[in-house]
């Protein structure tokens, strides 16, 4: 039986690991440190009650179809919009 995924705001503890998946992710930008300002920031936001959305979108590159599946039990619904990315002409 597969488990499914909570969808739920992120706690100030577990930022350091939100921040460890998007190095992981993206190898290339540099490391993110939870300073004075970042740290501001997360409280603004955090005990902004219009800050908070309804929904979350995800887009991927990945035609697997065991990745897709695993979008699919953690919650996300396939086919449901549709998402177009436009680069600039180099």
């Amino acid at each position: 039986m597969e488990q499914q995924a909570e969808v739920r705001l992120i706690q100030r503890n577990e930022l350091q690991k939100l921040f460890q998946l998007y190095k992981h992710l993206n190898k290339e930008d540099p490391e993110i440190v939870m300073d004075e300002a970042l740290e501001k920031l997360w409280t603004e936001i955090h005990n902004d009650p219009n800050s908070y959305y309804n929904k979350v979108m995800l887009l991927t590159g990945s035609k697997k179809e065991e990745t897709l599946r695993f979008y699919e039990n953690s919650g996300f619904k396939r086919r449901e919009k549709t998402g177009f990315i436009a680069k600039p002409k180099c």
